[in-house]
């Protein structure tokens, strides 16, 4: 069986959306294991558009979570619907602001309880019902802390870049990404050790 595993995105880039890098990274792990990628992304705005050569947000810009993220999906992308996430064996949550500034509400306020957006609340509900694995890789932990409400690996994300997190019990898998390592070598270990770790787990099938 080749497993449908999920990469959720939330655009494209490591300031505004998704990490280009720790993205594609992770879809060529799970090929090289022969699962089927399904990229994932909500159709909603992006929180804001930042310069990544200054640095500097670009005020009065807007663009959309769907749009930017189908450029790292080669135009191959899902939005988070049950048709989509009913076919799914697993879950991998990608890094990047993205996650936090996107997918959620009350980014960078203090106080304010984090909202999920609800097709991705519906996805992490239907999954974790089902006690299908979910990864996450950088500050996709974020968001699994966020719908969890309590921190899974908390301090993971300062362990060196090819060191990995896993508790086989909850089926979560956590690689520290850029978080871990500049390196690029580093993040692609960690990655490819943490798909291993979750493939290997018995994944149930929907055929």
């Amino acid at each position: 069986m080749n497993p449908r595993v999920g990469v959720l995105l939330s655009g494209c880039g490591a300031y505004d959306g998704s990490d280009l890098h720790e993205s594609v990274l992770t879809l060529l792990a799970l090929e090289r294991r022969g699962a089927r990628p399904v990229c994932i992304a909500p159709d909603i705005p992006q929180l804001d558009v930042v310069d990544h050569l200054s640095g500097q947000t670009r005020e009065g810009e807007r663009r959309a979570v769907r749009d930017e993220a189908g450029r790292i999906a080669r135009g191959k992308l899902e939005t988070p619907s049950p048709g989509v996430y009913g076919t799914l064996q697993a879950l991998i949550l990608i890094g990047g602001f993205g996650v936090a500034k996107n997918l959620m509400s009350g980014f960078a306020r203090k106080g304010e309880m984090r909202r999920i957006d609800p097709s991705v609340e519906g996805m992490l509900q239907s999954l974790r019902g089902e006690k299908r694995p979910v990864g996450a890789v950088g500050l996709g932990k974020t968001l699994l802390t966020a719908f969890l409400e309590v921190d899974p690996f908390e301090g993971a994300e300062l362990n060196p870049a090819d060191q990995i997190r896993k508790d086989p019990g909850r089926r979560l898998y956590y690689a520290p990404g850029f978080l871990g390592s500049g390196k690029l070598s580093a993040v692609a270990e960690g990655i490819d050790r943490m798909v291993e770790a979750m493939l290997s787990s018995g994944l149930q099938t929907n055929e």
